[in-house]
């Protein structure tokens, strides 16, 4: 039996459990309502976590005990690697969405691009994908109604200027919570302590640390093999000539952070071989065992190389 059941429960217990767990549910209701207060601090805390490593970089390495200037030298590279990756990479990935709609429209439309998969999953294909529908989903004067029906929230948040104008503020909102707190992580870092009551200090400190601990060596680790898997199949899928190519090795390489499930990645990978086999005519389960070949040489390259030197050094 539990240490919590084995004593007796007397009056004064009572009413204490009774007082704990109306001050858990005050508090959670509290938190509720402040809840849209509260998301762009935490968001502009997790990504403080995130930037702080390159702001200790440049703080030791160009502007030594300046803080200040070390947080704008980060902003500044993180709004150019951001803002150039951005500039190269949409072009891409519109140009690749456009080649998609169009090849999707031509496959409803001419009878002259069947052929492409097996007799029966084609059938299968037509029989649930109907060529009229398709053709008007297409359509560029359908896509506002019908991402007004799919997504009333989305669609509303976004249709009116004022709205528009809030999402900004709120974007500003979390870049200001974030340049400050980067300027005073240290000093966070070490007073947050005073805040816990000294009963249960050690214990919480202790947790805090260890998941510190395993985020720094895990999960930075781990998105590193992630970023560089996906560019690893970015290119592989751009060498076979693969529709979305970049888009999808990089959501793939995404997959990775959590284990295992990279596998999912063949299901749009399989959808992109198809689209490919309808642009060029060649046989669907060609382009299919090219796919593999590009994931199973990442993956070779993943487990036998990046994993053992990254994670391997990282974790001991």
């Amino acid at each position: 039996m539990p240490e919590f059941l084995r004593k007796p429960f007397t009056f004064d217990r009572v009413v204490r459990i009774a007082l704990s767990v109306l001050a858990v549910l005050g508090l959670w209701l509290f938190l509720r309502e402040i809840s849209g207060a509260l998301i762009p601090f935490v968001i502009a805390l997790l990504l403080a976590y995130l930037i702080n490593p390159l702001v200790n970089f440049f703080q030791n390495k160009l502007f030594f005990s300046n803080r200040l200037m070390a947080v704008i030298a980060s902003f500044l590279v993180l709004i150019i690697l951001l803002g150039g990756s951005l500039q190269w990479i949409f072009p891409i990935v519109m140009a690749e969405v456009d080649k998609m709609t169009e090849l999707l429209s031509k496959y409803t439309s001419n009878v002259q691009a069947s052929g492409i998969l097996p007799e029966a999953v084609e059938k299968y294909v037509r029989k649930v994908i109907n060529p009229d529908d398709l053709q008007k989903l297409l359509k560029p004067e359908q896509l506002g109604p019908i991402a007004e029906k799919v997504l009333p929230r989305f669609w509303q948040l976004f249709s009116g200027s004022l709205s528009v104008l809030f999402g900004f503020l709120g974007a500003f909102i979390i870049i200001l919570y974030l340049f400050f707190i980067l300027i005073d992580y240290d000093a966070i870092v070490s007073k947050w302590k005073d805040l816990i009551p000294p009963q249960i200090r050690p214990q919480i400190v202790q947790v805090v640390e260890d998941v510190n601990l395993g985020m720094q060596k895990y999960f930075r680790a781990q998105a590193v093999i992630a970023l560089i898997t996906g560019i690893l199949l970015a290119i592989g899928f751009s060498i076979i000539g693969l529709p979305l190519a970049i888009l999808l090795g990089l959501f793939i390489g995404a997959l990775n952070m959590v284990p295992y499930l990279q596998a999912f990645g063949l299901i749009p990978a399989m959808f992109c071989a198809l689209l490919k086999a309808m642009e060029t005519g060649e046989s669907f389960w060609t382009i299919l065992l090219l796919v593999l070949i590009v994931f199973a040489i990442v993956q070779v390259l993943q487990d036998g190389v990046l994993v053992p030197r990254i994670m391997g050094d990282v974790t001991g």
